[in-house]
């Protein structure tokens, strides 16, 4: 839910009434962008203003873009979920693609 009026604000929540938030996402799409994915932890005190439910999911084109998430091409995203530890306590760091060097991926 990314109504900040609503006191779900910043939660994924199973709802069935549409109408009551003026601003949300639905998770299960028929593209299956979301049918993998990491919740990325921010504003866990869902601080209206401060932005809402931040994910890594699968991508849908090259060059297309996602409204604050980050996503990788299916296969990708699969490589950094198996690698990925909870425990480790992860920070993601994202850079413009300028700054990388040549082979890092």
């Amino acid at each position: 839910i990314d109504d900040s009026d609503s006191s779900n604000y910043n939660q994924i929540i199973q709802e069935k009434d549409q109408t009551r938030f003026k601003s949300f996402e639905f998770m299960r799409r028929e593209d299956d962008l979301y049918r993998l994915g990491i919740v990325v932890r921010h504003n866990d005190n869902n601080v209206k203003g401060r932005g809402s439910c931040i994910f890594i999911h699968v991508q849908k084109g090259v060059d297309s873009p996602t409204a604050g998430c980050t996503s990788f091409h299916k296969d990708k995203l699969l490589k950094i979920m198996r690698w990925l530890k909870k425990e480790s306590h992860p920070l993601l760091l994202q850079l413009p693609k300028r700054y990388l060097q040549d082979g890092f991926e």
